[in-house]
């Protein structure tokens, strides 16, 4: 049995350089939710330094709680 390793598009994602845009959905929303990638730097106002530590600060308990919760139990302490 002879695979044809020439035939790349079954394993080609579509290249958004080559979008011609005709698509009805290429919209981008004019603001997204979510998480995003922020500039390392520091946060002049205050309440937006405040919310962004408390995220972290969640997050990172969150993690602790799944790696070290199951032996809450068991401690006595």
């Amino acid at each position: 049995m002879s695979h044809d390793m020439n035939n790349s598009k079954l394993f080609e994602a579509e290249d958004p350089a080559n979008d011609s845009g005709n698509d009805t959905d290429s919209e981008k929303p004019a603001r997204r939710s979510g998480r995003r990638k922020i500039k390392i730097e520091y946060i002049e106002d205050k309440n937006r330094r405040h919310i962004t530590f408390s995220k972290r600060k969640a997050g990172i308990m969150k993690k602790v709680n799944i790696h070290f919760g199951k032996w809450q139990d068991d401690n006595p302490y």
